[in-house]
């Protein structure tokens, strides 16, 4: 077919040929730049019950990683992990966290419960935790116990705070 086309109409449809290209590269430029440059960020008003078994035990690892540094009594380890608005409301220092880490004879552990969670920015998340302190021995359910735990999946961290039951069961509605 285009050996029966003069060099004219060759070179016309050469000129539309580029001129739709630059038309459809235009078209996506502008298809890409509104579903990635005007994206509105959206976070939860409330908590909802977590559902993802990924999240949930990436949660209580964080949980057993506290109690882990509760029985080593790694003071300035649970320091640094505890929120700065927990330790800030409490005035917890690295020279008064013992008044605030509750002595215990036995080993614990921690058994998670229900959980509800909340995007409160860009990658960070806030779960609310009902769970059990458990002998690390006997396996026996000691207390129950609230934490708020915040993680980061931006610098891939997580602060925790201890709340109490009427904290967890006004926001977690169960």
């Amino acid at each position: 077919m285009s050996g029966k086309l003069s060099t004219e109409e060759k070179k016309v449809l050469i000129i539309w040929l580029i001129i739709g290209l630059v038309a459809f590269f235009l078209v996506m430029s502008i298809h890409i730049y509104k579903f990635t440059g005007e994206k509105q960020e959206t976070y939860d008003k409330e908590y909802q019950i977590l559902k993802d078994y990924d999240r949930y035990y990436t949660v209580v690892g964080a949980l057993n990683k506290y109690y882990a540094f509760y029985n080593a009594r790694a003071y300035e380890s649970i320091f640094h992990i505890l929120s700065n608005t927990y330790k800030e409301e409490n005035a917890i220092t690295l020279d008064n966290i013992k008044e605030f880490i509750p002595e215990n004879e036995a080993s614990l552990n921690f058994k998670g419960a229900l959980m509800c969670y909340k995007t409160i920015d860009k990658g960070i998340t806030s779960y609310l935790v009902k769970g059990y302190e458990t002998d690390v021995f006997t396996g026996d359910e000691l207390n129950t116990v609230y934490y708020n735990v915040t993680l980061d999946n931006n610098t891939f961290s997580f602060a925790l705070e201890k709340i109490d039951s009427e904290f967890y069961g006004g926001n977690c509605h169960v």
